[in-house]
């Protein structure tokens, strides 16, 4: 039997390989949030996200400043079931 935090890790593995979209939230020069959805490619080995923005976006502004940064990355609602 897995360990708990196994399991989680495999939960979160299976969570962003089922998964093409996410949150972008990043913060104005200001400190207001501003969130996007983006999609994304991870790269497991280096356990990095990776998006592309335009450059008329304000996260392309605020991520080339080296801002906060946060993403949200949420499963399927439709085939959630109870555990």
């Amino acid at each position: 039997m897995m360990e708990s935090t196994e399991v989680v890790d495999a939960e979160i593995s299976n969570l962003i390989v089922n998964t093409q979209t996410m949150t972008l939230a990043t913060s104005n020069s200001a400190g207001v949030p501003e969130a996007s959805m983006a999609s994304f490619i991870y790269e497991a080995t280096s356990h990095q996200f990776y998006t592309a923005v335009s450059m008329l976006s304000p996260h392309t502004t605020h991520l080339a400043a080296k801002k906060p940064t946060a993403i949200m990355i949420v499963g399927d609602e439709q085939g959630a079931g109870a555990r």
